[in-house]
């Protein structure tokens, strides 16, 4: 663990509290251990500061774990937590495994009590990093949706296989389609025959697994059309959607075979 870790600890036993916090030491953890012993501390740690893992005796004087997890909900916080009793049921456990507590150590054998620590925060922080990573992608879709909406091109946000995840009525009246029916479809099939299906799919992986824009040129059903790919990756490189945004460019397209046949004119005077 790279910084000290911040752990709350809801125990009422002095002797209990030092143990636990010797146990943690001992096992090579560095950690800032703070102490509550009722609902009304528990409350206000929350409040002021963040914490990397709760643990919590089952039973306290006019406190229980139940109450503790609680709490920690009313504040939507998906911390890990750890039972840390003498004595608790297999019904209890149960209970509190379905409420979302990561684990349970019995205070006779803490010799699971450092690992367990080490694993829930780890996968703590993983489940953070995948929600940002995730939210990330909502954010960049829901911003690529906007654009797609207003955008005057065909335009698209395919999965990696070319699955069609959302796009314009642009692009779906090119196959006279509603945009309702289009959505879903694999944007190759609608495209292209079976026989070149896969031919097709080799050069557009040749593009998106260069991870930067590139413009093509297609003709098809008598027009010419500029597709512009961006592939989107995720922190760990791997391809997870591609936006598409396809022009029309006839008039572009005449414009410059007049211009080369004009050259090519002019060259052989």
């Amino acid at each position: 663990m790279e910084h000290n870790l911040q752990i709350l600890l809801i125990e009422d036993s002095d002797d209990d509290a030092i143990l636990i916090t010797h146990v943690i030491k001992r096992g090579g953890l560095i950690a800032d251990i703070i102490r509550v012993q009722n609902e009304h501390e528990l409350k206000d740690n929350l409040a002021i500061q963040e914490w990397d893992i709760i643990i919590t005796d089952n039973e306290l004087p006019g406190f229980n774990a139940e109450r503790a997890i609680s709490i920690i909900k009313e504040f939507s916080i998906e911390l890990p937590i750890i039972i840390v009793s003498g004595n608790i049921s297999e019904e209890q456990i149960v209970r509190f495994m379905r409420a979302g507590v990561q684990d349970y150590i019995s205070k006779s054998n803490f010799t699971r009590l450092v690992p367990s620590i080490e694993r829930e925060i780890q996968d703590y922080r993983t489940r953070l990093e995948r929600n940002e990573a995730q939210n990330a992608l909502k954010d960049a879709q829901l911003s690529v949706q906007a654009l797609i909406e207003t955008t005057t091109d065909a335009a698209a946000i395919l999965k990696p296989d070319g699955e069609i995840i959302t796009a314009n009525a642009v692009l779906a009246n090119r196959f006279d389609m509603d945009l309702s029916e289009f959505v879903g479809k694999n944007i190759f099939e609608l495209m292209y025959e079976p026989e070149i299906i896969e031919q097709k799919k080799e050069k557009y992986w040749s593009f998106v697994q260069k991870n930067q824009l590139v413009t093509e040129l297609d003709y098809r059903n008598g027009r010419w059309i500029e597709n512009s790919i961006f592939p989107i990756v995720n922190e760990e490189n791997h391809l997870i959607r591609v936006v598409v945004f396809s022009k029309d460019i006839k008039e572009k397209k005449l414009v410059q075979d007049e211009k080369k046949k004009k050259k090519a004119f002019l060259q052989k005077l």
